[in-house]
């Protein structure tokens, strides 16, 4: 029997659900299409090739994609792999270059490296946070070292990150690392405390939608506190139907009630 997404991520780290399939998929791909033209026809995409920063705004290209934050197809896993009511903290579109590479990290990036600490990474702390990745087109670009989200590194782990806190060099080989296999249209939901990259080494078109979530009655980890209200987003804001105004004033009711970054890695030692 398939286990759970809860079961699957505690122990593996991630969980994969078909999202996208048929007509629907079939209209997000001319979408992506379009988006992907327009970024790589100007050079626009650079580094780990992040497109649309900035996802709730007037003149994004990415609304065809604004539905997913509150999909219940997403929403539902997340809530499943939690244990309670989720919060949405971002999105933005991976629209990748043809061939590009990250080094290895977990999204500890934010925190300075002396404040890290081995006894967050382990299966009796509860990690608020869930990430994930819909592809538009097969997508082997994340990189992962299963299970990984609940140790520390092993010395051979510790020798590929150099005496880094943080990430690799680039193009660094990892013991264990395998790429999560996609197909267009499924979910890869993960814990972002795993070891993982971002690596095109087959020249794959991408262009996939990532985003998180966490749960709305306890302190949210450190990768929560990205974005903040904009007021020239207001007047866009308040032209969106209700789902979408939902989820931008939750996520700001949830930074009023955990206002303190530090607290979001405090909370696990």
């Amino acid at each position: 029997m398939p286990s759970s997404p809860r079961e699957s991520i505690e122990r593996d780290g991630y969980y994969i659900a078909q999202v996208l399939e048929g007509d629907e998929l079939a209209g997000a791909q001319r979408a992506a299409e379009v988006i992907y033209a327009q970024v790589h026809g100007t050079g626009a995409a650079g580094g780990n090739g992040r497109h649309g920063q900035g996802f709730l705004q007037a003149d994004s290209p990415l609304r065809p994609f604004f539905y997913l934050l509150h999909d219940p197809r997403i929403t539902g896993v997340a809530e499943q792999a939690l244990g309670g009511k989720v919060v949405w903290e971002g999105a933005s579109l991976l629209c990748s270059a043809p061939r590009y590479t990250q080094g290895w990290h977990r999204d500890v990036l934010q925190i300075p490296e002396d404040k890290i600490d081995d006894r967050w990474f382990s299966p009796d702390v509860f990690f608020n946070n869930i990430q994930l990745n819909l592809p538009f087109f097969d997508d082997a670009c994340l990189w992962i070292v299963p299970g990984s989200h609940r140790r520390p590194l092993t010395p051979a782990e510790a020798k590929a990150f150099a005496g880094s806190r943080h990430i690799t060099a680039d193009g660094v080989e990892m013991p264990g690392g395998i790429p999560v296999e996609l197909k267009a249209g499924q979910c890869v939901f993960y814990n972002n405390n795993l070891i993982h990259r971002g690596h095109n080494g087959r020249g794959q078109k991408r262009v996939t939608y990532h985003s998180g979530y966490a749960r709305t009655d306890v302190q949210p980890s450190w990768h929560f506190y990205g974005a903040r209200r904009d007021p020239k987003q207001e007047e866009f804001l308040r032209s969106l139907g209700p789902e979408m105004r939902s989820i931008h004033e939750e996520y700001h009711a949830a930074l009023a009630r955990f206002p303190d970054f530090e607290k979001s890695w405090r909370v696990a030692e």
